[in-house]
């Protein structure tokens, strides 16, 4: 049982190094969705504050709170 220690040692040294990797990805794919968010919403809020003839609709937006959601779609294992 003791020979064994070494090996499962190096395993679990693999697993957490490709769940890292797995995290680092991640993180990665979560800041690109907010900035495709940030993007998203701006162009909301010109299309929503836009009349189609060159103005501005009534009303301020200013302080409005526009949410825009991206959904991704994938599979962790």
């Amino acid at each position: 049982q003791m020979n064994s220690l070494p090996a499962d040692y190096n395993q679990l040294c693999i697993h957490n190094t490709g769940l890292n990797d797995k995290l680092r990805a991640s993180e990665f794919e979560i800041s690109e969705l907010r900035k495709k968010n940030e993007a998203l919403k701006t162009i909301l809020y010109k299309v929503l504050s836009n009349d189609g003839n060159g103005g501005k609709k009534g009303g301020d937006m200013a302080g409005s709170d526009i949410h825009v959601s991206v959904g991704v779609r994938g599979k962790f294992e």
